[in-house]
């Protein structure tokens, strides 16, 4: 019998940790993209915050507050791995509260409390979903911040190699996963850094059907000092994106 490929619904998974500056707007990007996905498919939006000092819990509140979409986990994980699988835990428990849902019609989608999505960022992994795909790795470009320097500029373009349509780079800020899969390779792993890849390299391994579109970008800080030891903007500060 053929497996279905239709997604019910979807949870955004977002890591926090002092993002007082950018949180607001990262999470009023995803609501626009969740808005484009319509009202078939139910969306999530889970954000753990992950030992705050300063007013990300707060601000995160306000929103919560405004809509029943967001929901809010604290906690002292310590790693972006630990935070990134209580986003994902947290905000599958909030629909297992509407009723059953099968975890391979839920789908799993990736950002970062730095980064910004397009509205057309879950429409778009929907469609690869729906499609038979189990996971999807997109790209990364840079915020038009205070951030973005002409030499971070070049800096990026020189390191961040991408075929025409396909790459090898793998974010957390930008993946999604079918839960069904995501269950099966063992999650995010709790660690400091890479836990996007090594989920990856498992999914890979239990030969899911992955695919990684270059159409399929989200806008991350260009920050040379980032909240996770070893993350995106340690890459960027060595240029060994």
């Amino acid at each position: 019998m053929r497996r279905s490929r239709r997604i019910d619904a979807i949870v955004v998974a977002v890591p926090a940790r002092n993002e007082e500056c950018r949180i607001t707007d990262s999470i009023a990007s995803i609501l626009v993209a969740a808005d484009a996905v319509g009202p078939r498919v139910t969306v999530a939006v889970s954000v753990a915050a992950d030992g705050c000092t300063d007013s990300t819990i707060q601000l995160l509140g306000v929103i919560a507050d405004r809509t029943s979409t967001v929901r809010v986990v604290s906690g002292l994980w310590n790693c972006a791995g630990g935070a990134r699988g209580a986003a994902v835990a947290n905000g599958i428990a909030s629909l297992a509260a509407g009723g059953p849902i099968a975890s391979q019609a839920i789908w799993i989608a990736t950002t970062d409390a730095d980064s910004q999505v397009p509205s057309d960022w879950l429409t778009s992994q929907l469609r690869y979903a729906e499609s038979g795909h189990d996971a999807v790795a997109g790209i990364v470009e840079l915020h038009d911040d205070d951030d973005r320097t002409d030499e971070l500029i070049n800096r990026f373009a020189r390191n961040y190699s991408i075929g025409e349509r396909t790459h090898t780079h793998v974010h957390g800020a930008n993946m999604g996963i079918r839960a069904s899969a995501y269950a099966a390779a063992g999650g995010f792993p709790p660690v400091q850094r890479s836990e996007d890849r090594l989920l990856w390299n498992e999914l890979v391994r239990l030969n899911f059907r992955v695919v990684s579109p270059v159409a399929v970008k989200v806008a991350t800080s260009g920050r040379l000092s980032g909240r996770a030891v070893g993350g995106f903007a340690d890459a960027m500060a060595n240029a060994w994106i």
